[in-house]
Parts: C-alpha cells; structure tokens; sequence
C-alpha cells in the first residue's frame, strides 16, 4: 500500500458505469473523506447506537478536540436530540486518503473505538456507517469532505455482468 495515496472501499455488488473524472486519481487534493450521505439510522437500527453520541461527545471533550465540519456535527447534534438516531454516510463506497487515516488523531479515534471502553464497536456493534460520519465530523473540515454521489456509481440495481461489460466496451476500456 505504500505507493498508494488513497483507498476506496467498494461492495461486490456495486459497479461503475461511465467514467467518473476524478477516479482512481482522487484529483481533489484537499478532500480526505468522500462517502454519500444517506439519511438517519432507521428505528429498527437505533439498538446499534446505544451510548455511540455520548462517547463522542466525551471523546472530543477528553481530547479537547472540536468538530472540524461544524455543519456534520451540527447535524449530528440535531438529529440526536431530536430523534435518539444518527446520520449516516453509506460506505457501500468510500475513499480515503491514507495520510489522513493514519494521522495521529483519527488513529486515536480508532482506536478508541475499539481498544477502550465501552468497547462499542464490539459489545454494541457501533456500525461503520455511523461512526465514519462522526469521524468526518469530528476530523474533517468541510472542505475536506465530500459527501455526494460519485458520478457513474451504481450498488445493486444496474450491476449486472452485462451491463458492465456493455460499460467497458462502450468507454474502450477493454
């Protein structure tokens, strides 16, 4: 992995379509994040939460650490004293850039998620979904992230062999 700058996560039922401008170059030099954002966790979701705000809200206080993305953590605010859910990025596709995964804070975020109590990725089974929008609200400026569809992306519907094929040829890829 050493000569590569960014990583993107991608689900075996997700595909690419058309060509996407800045894929796999990652050409926005300044972003360090890009997911899609979703929406809330769903009722049904919402046991996978349990003490996930509060040990954030610690976190950051035991860090002295402030938001960087004052909007996603505005929303996250929010959304949880409003409802008792979080918002989510779907990490059905993500890239990161490597440099900011391995920066000293947000591997201490990391390993705070799992290395010390509550243990919540494991005894609560706190989700990627949710805690990579509080680590982009916490680590990442707004500037930093982006959190739109990536052009030509596709999950589930639109990924068949077939049509994939029919992509790579029609863009000379193969």
């Amino acid at each position: 992995m050493n000569s590569y700058e960014a990583v993107m996560r991608i689900d075996t039922d997700s595909c690419f379509l058309e060509p996407n401008e800045y894929l796999p170059h990652f050409m926005h030099d300044h972003l360090n994040y890009h997911s899609q954002y979703v929406g809330v966790e769903p009722e049904e979701g919402r046991e996978y939460l349990i003490g996930l705000y509060d040990f954030a809200v610690e976190y950051m206080s035991r860090v002295k650490k402030t938001p960087g993305n004052v909007m996603l953590w505005h929303f996250i605010d929010t959304t949880w004293k409003a409802q008792k859910t979080l918002p989510l990025f779907r990490t059905n596709f993500e890239i990161s850039r490597k440099s900011y995964m391995l920066r000293d804070d947000v591997v201490k975020w990391h390993a705070a998620l799992t290395e010390e109590e509550p243990f919540g990725l494991l005894r609560y089974r706190w989700g990627d979904a949710v805690t990579r929008y509080l680590e982009a609200a916490i680590f990442c400026t707004d500037e930093e992230t982006l959190t739109i569809h990536p052009a030509g992306y596709n999950h589930k519907r639109g990924c068949s062999a077939e049509l994939v094929d029919e992509a790579l040829q029609k863009y000379g890829i193969v």
